[in-house]
């Protein structure tokens, strides 16, 4: 019973300790933040928190954010930090429909380097703009959620 109990004693010191450390090194990125781009650490922490869902054993379903922020607000030096952290496609343009193009003229295996859903599967996608998909007329608004929702269900 004591080596039991030892043993579960040994193991919360040890994650009480690795917690402490996780906090430390948090605060000390807060501060690094805080200091060069002033204001913007709970974007990179909101993005981070979810190029963190790639770690999670298990978990399939893909996690869309989109951060709406104004002109100047350093979101895409967030998103070059996040691309940099690697398993991530970037791209500045894209349609509803580059996800799958179905395009018969090109053979199967051509496909997957054409169609895009290939290249962002178990990937975090960041583009930088979405302003041209939501600008849209209404009718090929409905048209681009539609086809984004079935993306995000399905991958």
């Amino acid at each position: 019973m004591d080596r039991t109990h030892n043993t579960q004693r040994k193991s919360r010191k040890a994650n009480h300790e690795k917690s402490n450390e996780i906090q430390k090194r948090t605060k000390s990125l807060q501060d690094l933040v805080e200091r060069y781009f002033s204001g913007k650490y709970k974007i990179l922490e909101t993005c981070l928190s979810v190029k963190a869902l790639e770690l999670i054993e298990g978990v399939t379903l893909p996690f869309c954010l989109i951060l709406v922020v104004r002109p100047g607000s350093s979101k895409s030096t967030i998103l070059y930090t996040i691309e940099s952290l690697g398993n991530c496609y970037s791209t500045d343009a894209f349609t509803p429909k580059s996800f799958v193009s179905h395009m018969a003229n090109v053979a199967e295996e051509d496909l997957s380097k054409i169609d895009l859903l290939p290249k962002i599967k178990g990937k975090t996608f960041i583009t930088p703009e979405l302003a041209p998909l939501f600008s849209a007329q209404d009718e090929k608004l409905l048209e681009t959620i539609g086809i984004l929702t079935k993306i995000l269900d399905a991958l």
